[in-house]
Order: structure tokens, then sequence, then C-alpha cells
């Protein structure tokens, strides 16, 4: 599917009944440990975050230890001490100030603040956007 049609009215993604807008800040060393959702398109206009992707049917459970790292940062550091605990290694990406990443529906992800950081993700459900850009192929006109 080609994204020509997408571009031209933000209500594709930004409709009335997208899922979940949140605006996000956060300093130094902050962050959000392993967790998932629906569709997510991270907009991020200050700072700069480090991002830890892993697919659907990958693990984020560090295997031989009793209590797991609670923060991403913890988690990091005792994954980059021992690299071969896990069977899927994660994708690893920086997002400077200036840029969006979108995350899949499904995939899990853990997000250190490399600097103060301020941005909004918007998270919008899967058949929605299905919808929205399959109407938008068809006819741009028609979103």
């Amino acid at each position: 599917m080609t994204l020509t049609g997408l571009a031209l009215d933000a209500n594709v993604f930004l409709s009335s009944d997208a899922h979940k807008r949140i605006l996000f800040a956060g300093g130094a060393g902050s962050g959000t440990p392993f967790h998932d959702h629906s569709n997510a398109f991270n907009l991020m206009p200050y700072g700069r975050k480090r991002w830890l992707l892993l697919p659907p049917s990958g693990a984020y459970e560090l295997s031989g230890r009793t209590e797991q790292p609670r923060t991403p940062h913890e988690w990091l550091r005792a994954y980059e001490a021992n690299n071969a605990t896990l069977p899927i290694a994660p994708l690893r990406c920086t997002q400077p100030a200036g840029t969006a990443l979108f995350v899949p529906s499904g995939w899990k992800h853990a997000i250190l603040n490399d600097e103060a950081s301020v941005g909004v993700a918007v998270e919008v459900g899967d058949q929605d956007v299905v919808r929205r850009a399959t109407a938008a192929q068809r006819d741009p006109r028609v979103v």
C-alpha cells in the first residue's frame, strides 16, 4: 500500500475516535519499563530517548534472575552484563528531538530518556487504522 493518500488528512491517524493521546515529559534517566499496546506514533519535539523493542513473540524476562529489574535503566544494565539472557535480542534505537517513531501493535518496548524529553504519543486502535488507511488508499478525500 502506498502512503500517498495518507498524508493528505491528519484525521487518518488523529481522528476523534483515536484510542489514546498521551503528553509525556521526563528527566534524564527516567523512562518506562517494558509494556505493549496498540499502534502508537511517538512524536518528540524536545529531548532524546533510547528505545528497546521486542516483537510480539519476544520476551523481556531475564533468565537466571530471582527478581526482575524494575526500571529501564536497571534492566539495560542487567541485560548488558550478560547479553545471552534473551532468545531474541531487543532492537535498539535512539530517537532525537524533532522525530517521530511508530511502534506497531503488540510490540513490547521500554524507553530510557537520555536527557530531559517532552513529546506526544498517540495510540490508535488497529481496526480504525486499517479502515482509514484502506479508505485513503481508494480515495484520499474520503477519510
